[in-house]
């Protein structure tokens, strides 16, 4: 099928295969919740969010679209299933300038200079990610480099098990220390040095869920963390529109 639409959304190729990678492994394909199985687009004239979550950790990442045409609803949102949103994102090149995007019914058409993919949504309800997102204000917030980051996490996360999956991050003056611990591996103590110097604080955090943020980043960059204390979510963004909350997961170890 060609692309005839008249009234479409024009998305620059490098941002639309940014969206995809920094969304699309946070959705859920098992979970008997549908809409989870797929990344949520939401196209204003000028922006496009994208999020994905699978009810523990949620990703959004937003940019600058144009829009053409006059018959495009201004507030858009839809549901692509991820596996959808993989194969748009294998279709467009990084040399590509512009992706055309136009809603139709119950699917999606995104034209590129190589490929039409036409793709159907997913119907379902969709977390509203502005209420995950915690008010900002109250907690504790460090840049962090995203390499050094990763490698800690890590190692840390070498010991931990099934049964006890969680790594401590605790910030303590000057240093964040991550320790994890299994019953049959003994225990992992990395520090990282950083500049604080507030209450001592701990949060556990599923330490997949952090590798997995960390892995779609720039090593050489860094990014802000945000704690406010063990019952509350970690919020992780960066200065280019993408924003990542990880719900911690209990201390009872």
């Amino acid at each position: 099928t060609g692309f005839e639409e008249n009234s479409f959304h024009e998305v620059p190729a490098r941002l639309l295969r940014e969206l995809i990678r920094r969304t699309a492994f946070a959705t859920d394909n098992e979970s008997s919740r549908y809409a989870l199985g797929g990344v949520k687009l939401e196209f204003e004239k000028d922006q496009i969010t994208a999020i994905g979550t699978d009810g523990r950790r949620l990703a959004k990442m937003t940019g600058p679209i144009s829009t053409t045409g006059d018959a495009i609803d201004a507030d858009q949102s839809i549901i692509v299933p991820t596996r959808a949103m993989q194969l748009i994102e294998r279709a467009v090149a990084p040399s590509d300038a512009e992706v055309q995007v136009a809603v139709k019914g119950n699917e999606i058409l995104v034209h590129s200079a190589r490929a039409t993919i036409s793709a159907r949504l997913l119907e379902g309800r969709f977390p509203d990610w502005r209420k995950v997102f915690p008010d900002s204000g109250g907690g504790v917030k460090l840049d962090l480099a995203v390499g050094a980051t990763h490698t800690a996490i890590r190692q840390a996360a070498i010991v931990t098990s099934e049964e006890s999956r969680g790594v401590d991050l605790t910030f303590a003056e000057g240093m964040l220390v991550l320790s994890g611990r299994a019953a049959e591996v003994g225990q992992s103590r990395v520090e990282l040095p950083i500049s604080y110097d507030g209450d001592e604080l701990t949060v556990t955090l599923d330490p997949k869920f952090v590798m997995e943020f960390l892995k779609v980043l720039d090593a050489e960059k860094t990014f802000i963390l945000e704690v406010k204390d063990s019952e509350s979510a970690a919020v992780c963004s960066t200065d280019d529109g993408y924003g990542y909350v990880i719900m911690p997961l209990a201390r009872d170890r």
